[in-house]
C-alpha cells in the first residue's frame, strides 16, 4: 500500500468531511432496501461484484478501490497512530470512509439537481496547484491513482462548496421559540451551573528538575520553615511577596478562583481537605516545592436562564443543525440510492 504522506492534505480534507457528517454507518439500525437475486444491500445501496478495482458505480461515475483503500490506510494512520485496530474499529472505519466519498458525490449530485453553480475559478486554480503538486510517478497502475487522486480532490471541492450552500438552505429556518430554549435549558442545567470553586494563593519555591538531590533537600527545608512561620501567625501574602518564585509573588501569591480539574489530583486533594485560611504541608512537585493557602469557597451556583439566554441559545442551535443536517444527508441517501452500487467485496474483505 503506498504511503499516504503527500496526499494527507487532500485526505484531511475528506476526514473533515466525514466530521461534519458523523452519519451512522450504513450496517446500523436504519431502513434497509430489500435485496434481489443480483446481490446484498449495503445500508441503502445495493451491493454487487464489481470488477475488483472498482469500490463503487455512482451513475457514470466510479471510485476505485486503491483510491477507496488509500482512504481507509490514511484513515487509520489519523485515529490511531502507529496501534493496529482490530477488526470491529477497522470494520467502523471502512464503513466510514465509504460513507464520505459516496456522500461527497451525493451533495454535487444534490447541489446541481437545484442548479447550483459548483466550478469557480478558485476551485480551477487550486486542483492545478494540486496537480502541479502531486508526484509523477512512472507506470500505469501509479498514473491511474494519480488520476484518481486528482479526482477525489476535484470532487471534494465541489463537495464543499455544495455542502456550504445546502447547509445554510438546511439551518437557515431555525429560529427557536423562547418555550423550545427554556426546556433545553431546564433538561441541561448541568452546562448552566458553575462548579464550586476555591480561592487559592500559592508559594512556590523553583527548583530544577534536574537539580541534585541536595538542592531539593533545601528548598524543602526553606518550604518547612515558611510553614512554621506561617503557623506562628505570619501572613502568608507576605511571605509569598518574598519568597514565592511564582508570576503570583507580586500578588501575595494569589492565584484566584480554582476549579476541579485545574490541579493535579494529589494537590487538588490536599486542598480539599482544608478549612478556609489553613495551609497545605509543602509538596513536591516537578517545577519545585509548593504551598497552598484555602482563602475561599465558591459553592456551586445555578446561573439563572435570562443570564445565559445567548449561551443555551447558540448550544440548542448546535445541536438542532446538526441534527438537521443529519436528517437531510439521510435524506440524500435514500433519495438516490438507485444510482448508487456498491462492490460486494467491500462487505466481505
Amino acid at each position: 500500500m503506498m504511503s499516504g504522506g503527500r496526499y494527507s492534505g487532500f485526505w484531511h480534507v475528506l476526514v473533515v468531511l466525514v466530521l461534519w457528517t458523523s452519519l451512522p454507518a450504513w450496517g446500523g439500525a436504519q431502513e434497509q432496501r430489500q435485496p434481489d437475486d443480483a446481490g446484498k444491500v449495503y445500508g441503502y445501496y445495493h451491493a454487487t461484484l464489481l470488477d475488483k478495482q472498482l469500490f463503487a458505480r455512482i451513475d457514470d461515475e466510479t471510485i476505485s478501490m486503491p483510491i477507496f483503500e488509500q482512504a481507509v490506510y490514511q484513515a487509520v494512520r489519523n485515529r490511531y497512530y502507529h496501534r493496529k485496530p482490530d477488526d470491529a474499529e477497522m470494520g467502523k472505519v471502512r464503513q466510514e470512509v465509504a460513507n464520505e466519498l459516496i456522500d461527497a458525490r451525493l451533495l454535487v449530485m444534490e447541489g446541481r439537481r437545484q442548479g447550483m453553480t459548483l466550478e469557480t475559478k478558485e476551485m480551477s486554480a487550486a486542483l492545478k496547484q494540486y496537480e502541479k503538486d502531486l508526484v509523477p510517478e512512472s507506470g500505469a497502475d501509479a498514473r491511474a491513482l494519480h488520476a484518481g487522486f486528482l479526482q477525489e480532490k476535484r470532487v471534494t471541492l465541489l463537495a464543499e462548496r455544495a455542502m456550504k450552500m445546502l447547509r445554510k438552505q438546511v439551518e437557515s429556518a431555525i429560529q427557536p421559540e423562547v418555550g423550545v430554549l427554556k426546556r433545553y435549558y431546564r433538561v441541561h442545567l448541568d452546562k448552566f451551573t458553575q462548579p464550586p470553586r476555591q480561592k487559592v494563593s500559592m508559594i512556590l519555591l523553583k527548583v530544577p528538575p534536574s537539580a541534585p538531590s541536595d538542592q531539593w533537600k533545601s528548598a524543602f527545608a526553606k518550604a518547612e520553615e515558611l510553614y512554621a512561620r506561617i503557623d506562628r501567625g505570619e501572613s502568608f501574602a507576605e511571605l509569598a511577596r518574598s519568597f514565592s518564585d511564582h508570576e503570583s509573588a507580586e500578588q501575595g501569591g494569589d492565584l484566584g478562583y480554582l476549579h476541579q480539574g485545574m490541579l493535579v489530583d494529589e494537590l487538588q486533594s490536599k486542598i480539599d481537605a482544608l478549612k478556609v485560611g489553613d495551609v497545605t504541608r509543602p509538596a513536591w512537585t516537578l517545577q519545585g516545592i509548593v504551598m497552598f493557602q484555602l482563602n475561599a469557597i465558591s459553592p456551586e451556583k445555578r446561573m439563572p436562564f435570562e443570564a445565559v439566554r445567548d449561551r443555551v441559545r447558540e448550544l440548542w442551535m448546535r445541536e438542532e443543525q446538526k441534527k438537521r443536517w443529519q436528517h437531510f444527508v439521510s435524506g440524500l441517501r435514500k433519495k438516490y440510492a438507485d444510482h448508487v452500487t456498491i462492490n460486494r467485496l467491500v462487505l466481505e474483505g
